[in-house]
This record gives C-alpha cells, structure tokens and sequence, in this order.
C-alpha cells in the first residue's frame, strides 16, 4: 500500500494488520472481492486520494474557471466524506459498508458526535452531490430529492422578514470540508490502533 499523502496527520503504522493476513483470515467460503467490500484500509486510501485532488481543486480558486474547479471541489470533497465514513464503518463492524451516497445517514451509523445545524446543513449537500447535482440536470429520485429538500428545511439558515423568508447559504470551502473530514479520520486512526495493536 502506497503511504499516505502528505496533506494527512498521521500514517500508518509499518506494522499494520498486512493485506496476507486479512486473505489468510478470511472467512469460509468469503470471495476476495468479499474481503475487498470490507477492507477500511482500502476506503481510507480511495478517502486519501479525494482528500487532494479536493485540496489541489480548491487551491487553484483565484485562477480561471472558478465555477468548474468549485464543482470540481465539491465532487470530491463529498467522495472523500463518504469514502472516510466507509473507512470507519467497514473498520466498526468488520463488514462491508451500506452501498449508499447518504453521508448524513452514514454519520449516523458511524455514531459520531453531534454536529451543529450549519454542519448537518453541509452533510445534506453533500449527499445531494453525491445522489445527483454532481452529475447529473436533475435528482434521479424523487424520494431521495424529497429526503434532501426536508432536511434542508430544517438545517438552512433562514430568517423571516414579513411575509418574505430569507434563506443564508451555508459556506462550505476547504476549512467546513477538512473539519468533518478530520473528525471522521482521527476516530477511524483511533480504532484501527485499538483492533490491531503493535
């Protein structure tokens, strides 16, 4: 396994619970790709490698084509999210995450701390990129679309001023990405030291 990129906090221990040993611990009658849905190490890196071309998309701002390289951003900042909430699932249960985009329901699963409305705010369109706005003209379905218009009611900032409401947009750039982003790291680097010690 490659090492990880410069822009983490911590790597992995050389004496990491090795790929060999994971295929020799296999379960009866469990493919390799079974073993390859639930491998976090292998979430982790795929969650690595977003993390920058996150960071190198949102660095290029100032330059042409903002619009293209903000869209950019946001596609795989919410690749990274979901992928590191993989990470620690797979790491939780020793099993294959849900085969789901819904990084506000996978936050849950994980049993991770609260977040405040602004942040579940971000989880919403977070998952809204990764379900639709991040491909394709409109949602490809209408109860994922209605799931994410409720809970943007509740967690948007708005405020009524007469029969008028206004809506504040939640600001989500690289410092609201990498600080979900490092919650769900440094729990799932906590419990991978817990589950294979030196």
């Amino acid at each position: 396994m490659r090492g990880v990129s410069k822009l983490s906090t911590r790597p992995y221990s050389s004496k990491r619970y090795s790929w060999a040993t994971q295929v020799k611990e296999r379960k009866e009658n469990e493919t390799i790709w079974d073993l390859r849905r639930r491998a976090p190490a292998h979430f982790w890196a795929r969650a690595e490698n977003a993390y920058t071309c996150a960071k190198v998309l949102f660095d290029q701002k100032g330059e042409t084509h903002n619009s293209a390289l903000y869209e950019g951003f946001m596609r795989e900042s919410s690749i990274a999210l979901e992928l590191i909430l993989n990470a620690l699932i797979a790491e939780q249960s020793n099993a294959a995450p849900p085969n789901s985009h819904d990084v506000f329901d996978l936050w849950n699963k994980a049993n991770l701390p609260k977040l405040s409305s602004d942040d579940l705010m971000r989880l919403t369109e977070v998952t809204e990129v990764l379900y639709w706005s991040g491909r394709y003209a409109a949602s490809t379905s209408d109860a994922n679309l209605k799931k994410g218009e409720e809970r943007s009611k509740k967690y948007q900032s708005s405020k009524p001023i007469g029969s008028t409401v206004i809506i504040s947009p939640t600001p989500y750039g690289w410092d609201e990405f990498e600080k979900l982003f490092r919650i769900v790291l440094n729990q799932y680097f906590e419990l991978h030291a817990e589950n294979r010690p030196d």
